[in-house]
């Protein structure tokens, strides 16, 4: 291998071996170099560049290098175990289903915790003036709108983090004032009974995320960055500004805070105890992909916040499905594509 690739690729898989406890062997048969030459000639010619003989030579022994590998790629591929795609695509399924709840957890939370508030507020008012049982209970409800294009969102004051530590919302959370009658004739007991379940369904919310949580941690394909404390945190400076500017929100933002440390003090445990677990038939607490999609339609059918989690979520698939639509790009080979040198050679690794 050319220059450090080799020691770069061992480093590497060492760390890997490490971290994920999977060994990936380096060795001839499994290790195969391509290189850019063959593209580099390509650009050249599109813009007008001579070469002499000796320069297009070279570009062909690259070339032809590269066809040698591709070739030993795809016979060394042929060779190998069939893998059961099914589970993989189910668990990768899954693993994009939690990565999708982070914010709308995050935004429930906090619409939760203002509607506990208000509910709160309001009964101190009724005390003093009961004719405003007849107007309910004030809450704050949502409508997800969905953006055309992503929104980079950064609240640095002097921004100098890396792009891909912003957020990229794809929907706007649009709240409204509504009011809640729990009965025709509202008492102080129903609206104690309404916060008792705005309460019930928040811990079953948290719940349900934080066993989400640890089986992304101990599954994952893909590294793990939980979004969910970043979007607590952004939410408390939103809240943190409101109360500079007089809202009385102080127990909004106690609770978001409690909420934060909570999460990550649960997620800190439960990865120092994941090496121990790996191996364990406990280690995922005994969740398979399918009982993840179950956990999730409990939060859908939650009576008060699962329509909008279950909107919010609908709206970043629909999103996520739009932009891959407008990247897609399809290309006409000529008909002598299929004649050339590698798919003459795939024919023969493949037949």
């Amino acid at each position: 291998m050319p220059g450090t690739t080799k020691r770069l690729l061992q480093g590497l898989l060492n760390k890997h071996r490490e971290e994920q406890k999977v060994d990936v062997p380096f060795k001839k048969e499994n290790t195969f170099l391509f290189d850019s030459e063959a593209f580099r000639y390509l650009a050249l010619r599109k813009n007008g560049i001579q070469l002499d003989n000796e320069q297009t030579l070279s570009y062909i022994r690259s070339w032809d290098h590269s066809v040698n590998e591709y070739t030993r790629l795809m016979a060394y591929v042929v060779t190998r175990p069939l893998h059961g795609i099914s589970k993989t695509l189910s668990l990768n399924e899954a693993e994009q289903l939690i990565r999708k709840l982070s914010r709308p957890i995050a935004e429930i939370a906090r619409l939760v915790e203002e509607n506990i508030q208000r509910a709160r507020e309001c009964k101190e008012k009724m005390r003093n003036n009961p004719e405003l049982a007849l107007q309910g209970i004030p809450q704050n409800n949502t409508v997800v709108k969905r953006l055309e294009h992503p929104r980079t969102v950064c609240s640095c004051l002097v921004c100098g983090c890396d792009w891909r530590r912003h957020k990229h919302p794809t929907y706007e959370f649009i709240t409204h004032r509504t009011y809640v009658k729990p009965n025709k004739e509202m008492s102080l007991n129903d609206i104690d009974q309404y916060i008792d379940k705005l309460k019930e369904e928040e811990r079953q919310i948290q719940d349900v995320y934080k066993k989400l949580a640890r089986y992304l941690h101990a599954n994952a394909i893909l590294p793990i960055n939980d979004d969910f404390p970043d979007y607590i945190r952004y939410f408390l400076r939103e809240e943190q500004m409101k109360q500079s500017a007089g809202a009385r929100n102080a127990e909004v933002i106690t609770n978001l805070e409690k909420m934060m440390t909570d999460f990550i003090s649960d997620m800190e445990q439960f990865k120092k105890t994941i090496e121990d677990q790996r191996n364990s038939p406990n280690a995922t607490e005994n969740l398979c992909p399918e009982d993840i999609f179950i956990l999730v339609g409990t939060l859908y059918h939650l009576p008060i916040n699962g329509k909008q989690i279950r909107e919010q979520v609908e709206g970043i698939e629909y999103s996520q499905g739009q932009y891959s639509i407008q990247r897609e790009v399809h290309i006409d080979l000529p008909a002598k594509a299929a004649s050339s040198k590698v798919m003459l050679q795939l024919r023969t690794i493949m037949s």
